[in-house]
């Protein structure tokens, strides 16, 4: 699986991140003209000879669109960034401006992390080095970024439970494997859970029909192909509990529901 999604956007097109839930935040790289956002109350811009580091949150709401540009968005997923920011040592209200000037080497490695999304054969291997280069590099040259790392990976237990499931939902999932990636104890995660009266199996089935439900209803994929989509090893299992969630058959859910 690849360790970032590349995204082209403008001031004519909009950003839409909806499908991307586990990939909090990422870089920007303006091709031509001018990006401009709002960020703790003041106005903030990068040009082609720039590039930003900006979550979702701030790309979803505060891009403004009165000035012409063309960017490319590097998203990055939220387990490479754990892998970068550790809980912050003091508590820092406002997200950094993290806005960096692209020198060669920079502009080179963002511009190989673009193409190597285009290219099939690049492994996710290769990304994931090039993705860890481009963080070690300028973190080490622009401290303010480990601490906007830090602030994008700094979510609630269940968020961590929630980012784990969304990015493998269609792989094989246990309990002792979603313990050993929060390094804690199998005990612990389900008392974690139970607290906030969740369990580790009742999140899993039902983040797998959701998103089941989501491709029926965008399109003529096969039940058959659906089922292995979400997970789930037979078409039988999926419709199982899918009825238990929805009530009625994948088939009937579809027929009834699908939107146009």
């Amino acid at each position: 699986m690849s360790p970032f999604a590349c995204l082209h956007f403008s001031n004519h097109d909009q950003l839409v991140l909806k499908d991307h839930s586990t990939k909090p935040a990422g870089f920007v790289v303006v091709n031509s003209g001018r990006l401009k956002w709002k960020q703790n109350e003041q106005q903030r811009e990068i040009v082609p000879n720039q590039f930003a580091f900006l979550t979702q949150e701030l790309l979803t709401s505060s891009i403004e669109t009165d000035s012409d540009f063309e960017a490319t968005l590097i998203l990055l997923e939220y387990e490479v960034l754990l892998g970068f920011g550790s809980a912050p040592d003091s508590i820092v209200i406002h997200q950094p401006v993290c806005s960096f000037k692209a020198e060669p080497f920079e502009h080179q490695l963002l511009a190989t992390l673009i193409t190597s999304s285009e290219l099939s054969e690049c492994k996710a291997e290769v990304q994931h080095s090039l993705v860890s280069a481009l963080l070690s590099h300028t973190m080490d040259k622009y401290p303010s970024l480990l601490n906007a790392v830090q602030l994008v990976t700094l979510v609630s237990f269940t968020e961590k439970v929630s980012l784990f499931m969304d990015a493998r939902l269609d792989k094989e999932q246990s309990l002792p494997m979603l313990a050993e990636h929060l390094q804690v104890s199998v005990t612990t995660v389900k008392r974690r859970l139970a607290e906030e009266g969740l369990s580790f199996t009742e999140m899993l089935k039902k983040k797998r029909i959701y998103k089941g439900a989501t491709i029926l209803r965008s399109g003529r994929t096969s039940v058959t192909e659906v089922a292995s989509l979400c997970g789930f090893n037979s078409a039988t299992h999926f419709n199982n509990a899918f009825k238990s969630i929805y009530g009625c058959t994948p088939k009937v859910f579809r027929r009834e529901r699908r939107t146009p």
